[in-house]
């Protein structure tokens, strides 16, 4: 697992945990383990009685998404980088107007989402590192390195979104889906707004230090968030900032526009309950005269053992007892497992057997 985790408050009602981890490329799966510990004062009365196991697990959002790739805003802009997304997005949209395949048009739909992605990492490392050469009383080297930061930002950035709209029309080819052209313009949208939002805290940041060196900077900071009101005034989007009313619709719309650009890196996650798995095999043994009859293996599970669950995975089945309560149970819980080979190492409860009959018993 990387270093890069974190616990926060997501709003009033949700905290957020982050994890990353490394994935290794010569292993066909990875697998990792994660022990969450809640330590929580008795006076909230939140114990098993009142928040059950089955209601935490349905309060639990699990999503999983590959990290974000890191730029530069020249790598970003460069035409000649493969790697770029905006290259790559240049590229897919030649070749789908030359064979608008569906793999060829799918294939476009998700550069352009990632490169929505890219967008907001690299222009949020960019003013980031330069808001650290920029302490209230920075060296004279702090604040040479910071213009020449400010000095990319400005040119790369106009540059990013004049390479990516000069595909508008070319994008609105008849021969290309119309479900295409929604996606180009929402990612328009979401370039454009995250350009406005960095350039205003890069410009609240070089107001509070007032530095008459960065004069310059300012205004041309003013320059390009007005040039990307007025560009969504013109093609006539709604996220636009109402200085008289609640900016509902315009809240809502980066909301949405960002989940939809994230589901570019975002994994499909399926979650399956398989308590009831092992209590339906359980009641088939017994009316087969306790013999497994796929393969005629006779399973004994461990003394003591409440509410067991089984699942089959592969060519190897798998017994896990669930933790029960000690007061009712000697066992409180225990993981079986054995192969073919019929060999077993159960943790922590008592030795479970497995014997092979010499013939399959008869069916009551």
């Amino acid at each position: 697992m990387t270093n890069e985790g974190w616990v926060r408050a997501h709003d009033k009602y949700q905290i957020e945990i982050k994890l990353g981890y490394d994935l290794r490329p010569h292993h066909r799966r990875d697998n990792y383990r994660v022990d969450t510990y809640f330590f929580l004062p008795e006076n909230l009365d939140v114990n098993e009685s009142t928040y059950t196991k089955d209601r935490f697990y349905r309060d639990l959002i699990l999503y999983i998404r590959f990290r974000t790739p890191e730029f530069t805003l020249t790598t970003l802009t460069d035409p000649g980088s493969e790697r770029s997304p905006l290259s790559r997005v240049v590229r897919g949209l030649e070749n789908g107007l030359a064979a608008p395949t569906p793999k060829i048009i799918a294939g476009l739909d998700y550069e352009m989402r990632l490169l929505g992605c890219v967008v907001k990492n690299t222009l949020r490392a960019q003013t980031r590192a330069i808001a650290k050469l920029l302490p209230p009383i920075a060296a004279p080297q702090m604040v040479a390195q910071a213009s020449a930061l400010l000095d990319e930002y400005l040119v790369e950035s106009q540059r990013l979104i004049q390479r990516y709209r000069e595909l508008r029309a070319r994008v609105a080819d008849p021969g290309l889906p119309a479900g295409l052209s929604a996606v180009y313009h929402y990612t328009d949208e979401y370039i454009s707004l995250l350009i406005e939002d960095r350039s205003q805290d890069l410009l609240s940041l070089l107001q509070q230090r007032g530095d008459p060196r960065h004069a310059g900077h300012i205004q041309s900071l003013i320059d390009l968030i007005g040039a990307e009101i007025n560009h969504r005034k013109l093609v006539q989007l709604p996220s636009l900032v109402e200085a008289s009313g609640d900016n509902e619709t315009f809240v809502f719309r980066l909301s949405v526009l960002k989940k939809y650009m994230a589901s570019a890196l975002r994994l499909s996650v399926e979650t399956r309950d398989e308590r009831g798995g092992l209590e339906h095999m359980v009641l088939a043994l017994r009316g087969r005269g306790g013999h497994a009859v796929r393969h005629h293996h006779r399973l004994l599970l461990p003394a003591g053992v409440r509410n067991p669950l089984l699942g089959f995975c592969g060519s190897w089945w798998s017994a896990t007892c669930s933790r029960t309560d000690s007061k009712r149970s000697p066992n409180p819980g225990c993981t079986a497992g054995f192969r073919k080979d019929f060999t077993i190492k159960p943790p922590d409860c008592g030795t479970p057997s497995i014997k092979r009959p010499s013939a399959p018993a008869a069916r009551p």
